[in-house]
């Protein structure tokens, strides 16, 4: 399995797993060329799911989430393609780190399953670019400025990137960065007024789950602010029901991606942002913009291996239909679970 990394130009470098640190994915990038669908097969031998072999919420079993899981990605697939109304797909999607990266993994892989039609070619419509960003809201959001509503926090939008972070943020889309020789990172111009490869696009910011809204508006926010030439919309893969406690001003979420762990960084094939490591990198677009970048992980992610060999064996036993999305299941789901898209 191989891992990319991208170099300072923004391409993508094939090393030894998936696009990890650079945010951007460039025409002619081995990200934007990949089939969809052509990557490792899962021999007899090896057809067992490493972590997606339970259930998650009470009473769900393995195959229910598995099933859950491709209607989830099915959703996302026919939004990008705008739900049938060629004025809403989109032009290139930003996945949040690091949760939302699996996201990005389960859509390639069911993309030739669920990708609309193009109403004026008739053909499939293509994957479109994808790329990454590192955004928390713990890290931008103060917390005077949320407060609690109906047992759930609500941020008051209040919010400004200053100079600083713009340009680390803009530095991740300027589609040609100066190589490193003769030129400082400081001297670089990354001004307001610099081409990206953003402009004109209409781009969907995905993150993982949807709960509060707060780290999808932050995002999409903070990209509109510092791409005005782009136009941004959002998206959640899973709504899970939640249990509120309004005595208690909080609420549980009863359901989370199985490899989601607020403990460990693990399982997603990237790690948590770093000004020390991203300082000390050989690329210059990941040394400019290492506030929305994520890290390369110091070891082997064997979790996330785990999950992409998984994602694999998923999308090949629903082609051999060995596992398959009942007739009226969004029906099934809202009365099982509740609230989930």
């Amino acid at each position: 399995m191989l891992e990319t990394i991208s170099d300072n130009r923004g391409n993508i470098i094939t090393v030894d797993q998936e696009p990890l640190v650079g945010a951007l994915a460039l025409e002619g990038a081995g990200v934007d060329k990949a089939q969809p669908n052509k990557d490792e097969v899962i021999s007899d031998e090896e057809e067992q799911f490493q972590i997606l072999n339970h259930g998650y919420m009470r009473g769900e079993t393995a195959e229910d989430l598995q099933i859950r899981y491709i209607y989830l990605t099915e959703r996302t697939i026919k939004r990008i393609c705008g739900f049938g109304d060629p004025e809403d797909k989109v032009d290139r999607v930003i996945f949040l780190d690091k949760s939302a990266r699996p996201v990005a993994w389960m859509v390639r892989k069911f993309w030739n399953h669920f990708a609309e039609d193009d109403p004026e070619t008739g053909e499939q419509m293509k994957m479109p670019s994808m790329s990454f960003l590192n955004i928390d809201k713990d890290d931008w959001v103060d917390r005077e400025d949320v407060d609690f509503i109906n047992g759930l926090p609500q941020w008051n939008g209040k919010h400004t990137m200053g100079d600083v972070a713009q340009r680390s943020l803009r530095s991740t889309f300027v589609e040609h960065l100066p190589s490193d020789k003769g030129i400082d990172d400081s001297d670089i111009d990354l001004g307001s007024d610099i081409d990206t490869v953003l402009d004109g696009q209409k781009v969907l910011v995905i993150d993982e789950v949807g709960v509060t809204g707060i780290t999808k508006r932050l995002a999409v926010k903070q990209l509109r602010d510092t791409f005005p030439r782009a136009e941004f919309e959002s998206w959640h893969w899973m709504r899970p029901p939640i249990k509120i406690d309004l005595g208690a001003k909080s609420f549980n979420q009863v359901d989370n991606p199985v490899w989601y762990n607020h403990l460990s960084s693990k399982g997603r094939g990237v790690a948590n942002r770093s000004y020390e490591i991203s300082e000390e990198s050989k690329s210059r677009r990941q040394r400019l913009g290492k506030a929305f970048l994520s890290t390369r992980p110091k070891e082997v992610d064997q979790d996330a291996r785990n999950l992409r060999s998984d994602i694999t064996l998923l999308e090949q036993k629903f082609s051999r239909g060995e596992i398959k999305i009942p007739e009226d299941y969004s029906k099934q789901l809202d009365k099982k679970y509740g609230r989930l898209k």
